[in-house]
């Protein structure tokens, strides 16, 4: 892979973790991914093992609203470029 500017869109109904040593593998030419995980309780340890090894920050999380007691789905986004405040915000 030649790009060093791979904006990475991953849906592939539960097959995602087939591919993350791929996506770690050319981790330094994505510059932002936006993937979905499926059937999270049965793949806790497969995700903490990928996110601690990309170099990308997990700036957004979401429970997506069509996920059930069976397959609960989470949508996780890593971009390159964030800026990451450490401080509250007034309201």
């Amino acid at each position: 892979m030649d790009s060093q500017n791979i904006l990475l869109k991953i849906d592939i109904e539960g097959d995602e973790y087939d591919i993350f040593n791929f996506i770690l593998k050319y981790q330094n030419n994505i510059n932002c991914l936006v993937i979905e995980l499926h059937n999270i309780d049965k793949h806790s340890n497969e995700i903490e093992n990928f996110i601690s090894n990309f170099n990308l920050d997990l700036v957004h999380t979401h429970v997506n609203t069509f996920s059930n007691k069976d397959n609960i789905t989470l949508e996780l986004t890593f971009p390159k470029h964030a800026n990451i405040y450490k401080y509250k915000w007034d309201q």
